[in-house]
């Protein structure tokens, strides 16, 4: 989302000064209209009631009516689908997959600098609790970075020529080699598969710890519609145990799991926790890793994406949902007019640092002790 006039502010600022900036954002129509009171960070005064829609808008005509040489505005249109039972969705008539929020900046001896957040830095967003990256890129990390930003232009719009009743489709590009950058795109053939093996591969060498921070948590034994494959996808059993079993199946071998999520929900009830969406997986979940011995924690706060795995730390922007990890080719759904890829995009970095991760691992025990931390079950106990 890019509906932040301040963020707009600086990035113009830059441009002034002979820094190309390039911005992808998503169609306006995706963008929440439900207005709330904004208060100005530097005056404490009321800027009024807002919606993202309107303040995306303002945004938006800055680009389009006072372009700058410098400044370009980009708008990613791709939506994704596989269910003609999805929950409705209240931003736009079908899900933008641009989730991504993230930025790559080259230096000028070529270096280039790059960093994610789980925060989508906008405007009339609950305030959560978020993480935040930036570190400097090794050449093969640089190298998917580029081919990324390559693939995003070759798949956007300029907004000053964006058309939202044209319809747009995707142009395949080969993923790069794997580093410890990697991205998530319907124009990478099975990247979020490729996402998924890789946390299952790290997962399965888990000597003593894990912790998995996300807002949703539920990447477990999930339904993949395999008519919307084709020969070349490697799952088209309709099935998958997820990650999350890889997860729980070393609560076995003496490894200690511990999980914080936003939402909650298990066989009895919510018990004043937020609600996801995809009730039934949650549960199906949450039993499973009731019985396997794992500690459950809930914060509403919530936001941030993160997974510790001994001395290994996974910072991302995605949730850990089997949306995440997902791809498919060939979805036809008459009742939304719609066929095209469903994949999202999104990107994670693998640190292998003992000092990062033993960080990390101070940041999860604070907020383990926030004060709306809840402990719901450990060892298999309900904790309410």
């Amino acid at each position: 989302l890019f509906n932040n006039r301040k963020f707009y502010d600086v990035l113009f600022e830059l441009a002034n000064h002979g820094v190309v900036v390039n911005v992808y954002s998503i169609p306006l129509e995706g963008y929440d209209r439900k207005t709330a009171e904004i208060i100005d960070s530097d005056t404490g005064k009321s800027l009024g009631r807002h919606s993202k829609y309107s303040l995306a808008q303002d945004v938006y005509n800055e680009f389009l009516q006072h372009p700058h040489p410098n400044m370009n505005l980009f708008i990613f249109p791709h939506t994704y689908v596989r269910s003609k039972n999805m929950l409705r969705f209240s931003r736009g008539t079908l899900p933008y997959s641009l989730h991504i929020k993230h930025f790559a900046a080259t230096l000028r001896n070529g270096e280039i600098v790059s960093g994610l957040s789980s925060s989508n830095l906008a405007v009339r967003d609950e305030s959560k609790i978020e993480v935040a990256i930036i570190a400097k890129l090794s050449p093969i990390e640089a190298h998917a970075t580029r081919d990324f930003y390559i693939g995003l232009r070759e798949n956007s719009i300029p907004a000053c020529q964006f058309n939202p009743e044209e319809n747009y489709h995707i142009t395949m590009r080969v993923q790069p080699p794997k580093s410890r950058t990697m991205y998530i795109a319907p124009f990478y053939f099975e990247s979020p598969v490729d996402f998924e093996e890789n946390l299952k591969t790290m997962v399965r060498n888990a000597q003593d710890r894990i912790i998995i921070c996300g807002q949703h948590v539920c990447a477990y034994d999930y339904t993949i519609p395999s008519r919307y494959t084709n020969s070349r996808s490697r799952n088209r059993s309709g099935k998958s145990e997820g990650f999350l079993a890889s997860v729980l199946s070393k609560i076995k071998a003496g490894i200690d799991v511990q999980i914080l999520s936003q939402t909650y929900c298990d066989q009895q009830a919510t018990h004043g926790c937020r609600e996801p969406q995809n009730k039934d997986a949650f549960i199906n979940f949450v039993e499973a890793a009731r019985h396997a011995g794992c500690t459950y924690y809930v914060n509403e706060k919530i936001h941030s994406k993160f997974i510790i795995i001994d001395d290994i730390t996974i910072i991302t922007t995605a949730n850990f949902t089997p949306t995440q990890f997902i791809y498919l080719p060939n979805v036809d759904i008459p009742e939304y007019n719609y066929t095209g890829i469903h994949s999202e995009v999104g990107t994670y970095f693998v640190i292998s640092n003992k000092e990062l991760a033993d960080k990390m691992v101070q940041h999860y025990e604070d907020l383990l002790d926030d004060v709306s931390t809840r402990l719901m079950f450990s060892e298999g106990k309900y904790r309410y």
